[in-house]
């Protein structure tokens, strides 16, 4: 079964909340989503995780895994068995782990105060 990125108006930029996401373009996400690592959590809820350059992106479903949207998390919350999991299965790096061990808040800045920044994802 093919994911599906579906726009979510929580963390998009003016009116959202929590973690804002960066400007970034429907096709970037669905590149990211395609990118994603499945976890399982211990209560067996299905999450998808990805990280590109300095940011870490959770993906979450309502609707039983037909469509998904995501958000940034801060590396030093994403819980630890998550970054290992995502080395143990090669998608990053330890030397990365440890550098998102370390980032208290979320990369990059937009053009006005609390306005994310702007992420075009590479091919």
């Amino acid at each position: 079964m093919s994911l599906v990125y579906k726009k979510h108006k929580k963390h998009k930029w003016p009116k959202g909340f929590g973690t804002l996401c960066p400007h970034m373009s429907a096709q970037d996400a669905q590149v990211l989503l395609d990118r994603s690592v499945r976890i399982l959590e211990e209560s067996g809820a299905e999450q998808r995780w990805v990280v590109y350059d300095k940011w870490v992106f959770r993906a979450l479903s309502e609707d039983h895994g037909t469509t998904w949207h995501g958000h940034p998390v801060v590396g030093e919350q994403v819980p630890e068995w998550v970054l290992q999991q995502l080395v143990d299965c090669g998608h990053i790096q330890d030397k990365k782990r440890r550098k998102l061990r370390q980032q208290d808040t979320l990369p990059g800045t937009g053009n006005r105060p609390g306005e994310p920044g702007k992420l075009e994802v590479a091919p």
